[in-house]
């Protein structure tokens, strides 16, 4: 039975440290709650992460979830000078000593009788340096510190366990800055091998589903990828049966065809068959080691973007914002995408963006045949300049869909920002939509944004576009060029997420 009277404050540093200790503790129905005070961890985009994983294993266990403040400017000034200690030395004893106190003194003004930690758990830490500091920070707290095994009695096989199960991030460094190289080095960037002919491309339906789309479209785009010396394949489950009452397969049937496409070491390539607007449920189902040990380029856009950008924020992989397989049965007015498409998988050669001749906005689907042109008045150079960095973005509202998970990509440091969005979104939605980004701590990154071009229902006209902009300091010394040839209407062209951009006073290049 449980003791009524305990009530234990357990400080964790993240899920994959703390998940075992409170699946245990919560089965023994102990009375206790998760704190999370880890001013130590930077970038603070990590942070964000790593908070967000431990939150979601507590909700899942029904566990109360507490966050203290982010002080890392005071953890920053207590470890001054130590920033060439090595793992285990007097920085990381400092840091166990700051936390534990200060979670020590929450537990007591709020009702807690004891504080115990997961700091000890991981095999890159010293169980004994993790208790000193802790037993030192109880006698000058007056508070009593209860050590929580962790590692023996097979906690370390049940968390290693749980971490492939729940799908949680598992970081690669502690958290603290002088560390951080050591994460960087492992996240390195990886570009998949371009196409060749013969090669063979696998299809799939993250999103909305293969019944959508028309036998005539179907047709061209099977003969256009076939001209252009691939074969197609459609993954197991993307059928037109599976098709639920919201117009796609199972969350489970979509994110096995992902892993078919990966495994296959046959495939050269993935496309999406078309966007929708629930991808993001499949994201906590996708193995990313799995796809990261076999890279390869995938292909898709709109509310694809939320399995692009999970992608590569958690392997590295450049993915590739570009059309759908449904794109390339457009009967007319596809050659501009086409061109763009192969430039862009089937070369290295650095491609100079140049805009379409003409686009349009019409229900191409529906009749192949009756098609509205409009002649393109170019691109919009909102803020002249110029800039050079790593291509981030895709569609806009579904990347914020990932603000505060681990599956959002960082700005990196000089970031282009990339963004588009449909004809749901008025201005008023894409303003604060953008404003939410320039909030994100790392956006001081962004150097240079490109905008696709907006729908004709945005009802967004250049001046309404450039007050926005504006309208907005965080804004005012980058470059930012729109209109482009991107986004929900047509023609497309691809754009590798996590290549290179350069912004030259109203040019664009891509280099892969």
């Amino acid at each position: 039975m449980t003791d009524k009277k305990e009530k234990i404050l357990l400080l964790s540093c993240c899920a994959p440290c703390s998940c075992a200790v409170i699946k245990t503790l919560a089965e023994q129905k102990k009375n206790f709650a998760v704190v999370f005070y880890n001013p130590n961890i930077r970038p603070y985009a990590e942070y964000i992460k790593r908070r967000g994983e431990n939150e979601r294993v507590c909700r899942l266990y029904g566990v109360p979830f507490i966050e203290l403040e982010y002080d890392n400017e005071r953890w920053c000034e207590l470890t001054h000078g130590l920033e060439n200690e090595p793992e285990r030395g007097k920085r990381c004893s400092i840091c166990f000593y700051m936390r534990l106190k200060r979670v020590m003194e929450y537990a007591k003004a709020n009702g807690y009788t004891a504080v115990g930690s997961v700091l000890g758990v991981s095999r890159w830490k010293n169980l004994a340096q993790v208790n000193e500091a802790a037993y030192k920070a109880a006698v000058e707290t007056d508070f009593p510190y209860i050590e929580i095994e962790g590692r023996k009695h097979g906690m370390q096989e049940l968390r290693a366990a749980l971490i492939k199960e729940l799908n949680l991030y598992n970081q690669n460094y502690c958290g603290c800055k002088p560390l951080i190289k050591q994460e960087e080095k492992q996240m390195q960037k990886i570009i998949p091998q371009k196409l060749q002919k013969g090669d063979k491309i696998m299809v799939i339906a993250p999103s909305r589903g293969l019944k959508l789309i028309g036998q005539d479209c179907r047709e061209i785009a099977l003969k256009r990828f076939n001209d252009m010396g691939l074969t197609v394949e459609f993954a197991p489950n993307t059928t037109d049966e599976n098709w639920n009452m919201q117009g796609c397969g199972s969350i489970e049937q979509r994110a096995a065809d992902i892993m078919t496409a990966f495994k296959d070491k046959s495939v050269k390539a993935i496309f999406t068959v078309i966007g929708g607007f629930n991808s993001n449920q499949i994201l906590a189902h996708l193995d990313y080691d799995v796809i990261k040990a076999n890279p390869k380029i995938i292909c898709g856009f709109s509310d694809i973007t939320a399995v692009l950008d999970a992608i590569s924020a958690r392997t590295g992989l450049q993915t590739y914002y570009g059309p759908h397989f449904s794109s390339i049965g457009m009967k007319r007015g596809c050659e501009y995408t086409l061109d763009y498409l192969q430039k862009m998988l089937f070369t290295d050669s650095p491609v100079e963006v140049e805009p379409s001749a003409e686009w349009s906005d019409d229900l191409w689907f529906l009749d192949q045949e009756k098609r509205d042109f409009i002649k393109n008045e170019g691109f919009w150079n909102i803020h002249n300049g110029k800039a050079k960095g790593t291509i981030v973005g895709g569609n806009l509202c579904t990347y914020n869909l990932l603000l505060g998970t681990p599956y959002r990509p960082e700005f990196p440091k000089d970031t282009i920002l990339m963004i588009e969005d449909a004809c749901d979104t008025s201005d008023v939605v894409f303003d604060r939509n953008l404003q939410a980004l320039c909030h994100q701590p790392d956006f001081a990154n962004v150097k240079g944004i490109v905008i696709g071009r907006f729908q004709k229902g945005s009802k967004m006209s250049r001046e309404m576009l450039e007050f926005i902009i504006n309208n907005k300091p965080e804004l005012k010394n980058i470059p930012v060029l729109a209109n482009v040839d991107y986004g929900h209407t047509t023609p497309i062209i691809t754009i590798p997420l996590g290549g290179t951009a350069t912004l030259d006073n109203g040019k664009l290049t891509i280099e892969k």
